[in-house]
């Protein structure tokens, strides 16, 4: 059986490490308001599918679909990865079709999207998502469309006001990063890839914290770099009861997740 949450996040331990004083700059762009459109939050469990990538229903809801920015999702069978397309997502808007994101065509678990389920469940408001061609903001179950000229190298989400995470937050964060090291068959192979992986969602939950924005993916994997050389002794506390049975016990940190409605922030 896997033990209960340790005392002592290990998300915190990362917090403590990747300390950055850098802050957004949320530049005002020249944007033109469209329309407004309804969207509803779903917060819900969590599940591994056979193709060992892990789903939700989770998320925000336009139209009945699940909004993500994310044009495609990476799968992995225990050799290989392969990329999968999601579908536009769009709506009427000024009486013309308009894509705003993508639909989240196998409700993969995305921590942006998530986490932006979570923020709104929790505030109500304050989450602005912008892409190439789009600026959303998300207030009490209405999202403004307005279009930007603006370049966008990649789609992100600002969080508009301070949060903090749970101890909900680093179960999530361990289970996908075992996820994402079990997928790849990195237990056992020399390197660094199996602390790369399984840093990576804490990196990444931190850094979202601190600059309230996921802006910058490529940033998170300059910081995991660092943060693997100190942290290292804390991974491999971490993964080897992992080592053995690794899906019996993942499936039973999903279970300790599901087992009530986790929320991963907190004011």
């Amino acid at each position: 059986m896997v033990n209960e949450l340790r005392e002592g996040m290990l998300l915190n331990k990362v917090d403590r490490v990747v300390r950055t004083n850098l802050n957004v700059l949320i530049r005002e762009t020249e944007k033109g308001f469209l329309c407004d459109i309804p969207y509803t939050i779903q917060i819900d469990g969590i599940d591994l599918e056979k193709d060992n990538y892990l789903v939700t229903d989770t998320g925000v809801f336009i139209n009945d679909k699940m909004y993500t920015t994310f044009s495609y999702h990476k799968l992995y069978t225990r050799l290989n990865g392969e990329e999968v397309n999601n579908l536009p997502l769009t709506i009427m808007c000024e009486n013309k079709n308009r894509q705003i994101g993508y639909v989240n065509m196998y409700n993969y678990l995305h921590l942006p999207d998530v986490l932006t389920a979570h923020f709104l469940y929790l505030f109500k408001k304050d989450v602005v998502a912008v892409d190439y061609k789009n600026i959303i903001y998300f207030n009490n179950g209405k999202a403004s469309i307005y279009r930007h000229n603006t370049k966008v190298g990649s789609p992100y989400y600002v969080y508009k006001q301070k949060f903090n995470y749970t101890e909900d937050a680093d179960l999530l964060a361990k289970i996908v990063g075992i996820t994402d090291v079990y997928k790849r068959n990195l237990f056992n192979r020399p390197g660094n890839g199996k602390y790369f992986y399984f840093l990576y969602p804490y990196v990444s939950l931190v850094l979202y914290k601190r600059l309230r924005t996921t802006l910058y993916p490529s940033y998170v994997s300059l910081i995991v770099s660092d943060v693997i050389e100190l942290l290292k002794p804390y991974v491999d506390d971490e993964l080897k009861e992992f080592e053995t049975n690794t899906l019996q016990k993942l499936r039973e940190l999903i279970g300790l997740y599901n087992d009530k409605e986790r929320i991963i922030v907190k004011p």
